[in-house]
């Protein structure tokens, strides 16, 4: 197809959906440096391939949504001391940023990842704009969803599983099984997991919190490297009607 410097070929045999994500960076890194030189017509890409898009940015949010929320509360046992770390129980500023990491980092690395992309790009032309707004429509939609979904369970989950009854059943429960065996053994068993259930519940919300602030700061943060973007590309635009 004609452009303004140019011609495009492309492949009728090759498929533009996009499979992954590091797939859809790469078309859309792609038709972004065409867009500088050309102009692509509406149907270059179509609407199909457009979905998948989609359909990658929220597989991707919700999975590293869940990854936060699923860990956090590990991490927040070993920085409460609960929980040792490479056993130590008493983690120092390392071991403490390694915990946070251990469940921040699936979230944290994509979006800075993305982020670093979309700051390095021209987002003003037609299709490579269509794209970007599919995928972070998407993704910061099913972020916001999912969040919300997980902090709801987790409160949920805090205020009936994880209830004084609750617990004591349990752990009787363990005293009971283990009491075959040993009596010794079962009320040792029997503090055990009372004490593990009480503190798991300690850090439950807390870390339900912390989840929910990691991903509003991930959302927030596409947004505004999408923001820099366009003003950049915007500005390029001025520049190049000013040579021609």
């Amino acid at each position: 197809m004609s452009g303004k410097t140019g011609t495009v070929v492309t492949s009728q045999e090759k498929s533009t959906k996009a499979k992954s994500f590091l797939h859809a960076i790469a078309e859309i890194e792609q038709i972004s440096a065409s867009e500088i030189e050309i102009d692509l017509p509406p149907g270059a890409f179509p609407t199909p391939s457009k979905f998948s898009f989609s359909d990658v940015a929220v597989k991707h949010a919700a999975i590293t949504t869940a990854t936060t929320f699923l860990m956090a509360p590990f991490s927040m046992m070993v920085v409460e001391k609960l929980l040792p770390i490479f056993g130590n129980s008493s983690p120092g500023i390392l071991d403490i940023f390694f915990a946070y990491l251990l469940s921040a980092a699936p979230a944290i690395s994509f979006v800075l990842f993305f982020a670093y992309v979309i700051s390095n790009i021209y987002i003003r032309g037609s299709v490579t704009k269509s794209l970007l707004n599919y995928y972070i429509h998407s993704y910061i939609i099913t972020k916001f969803v999912a969040t919300f979904f997980f902090l709801m369970f987790f409160a949920i989950v805090y205020k009936t599983v994880f209830s004084q009854a609750n617990i004591h059943s349990f752990s009787k429960s363990i005293h009971d099984v283990i009491s075959v065996i040993s009596k010794t053994k079962a009320l040792s068993a029997y503090e055990w997991s009372y004490t593990w259930l009480v503190y798991f519940k300690s850090v439950l919300m807390p870390s339900a919190i912390y989840s929910t602030i990691i991903h509003i700061c991930c959302a927030l943060l596409l947004g505004a490297a999408y923001l820099r973007s366009y003003l950049i590309s915007k500005k390029i635009d001025l520049l190049r009607r000013e040579w021609e």
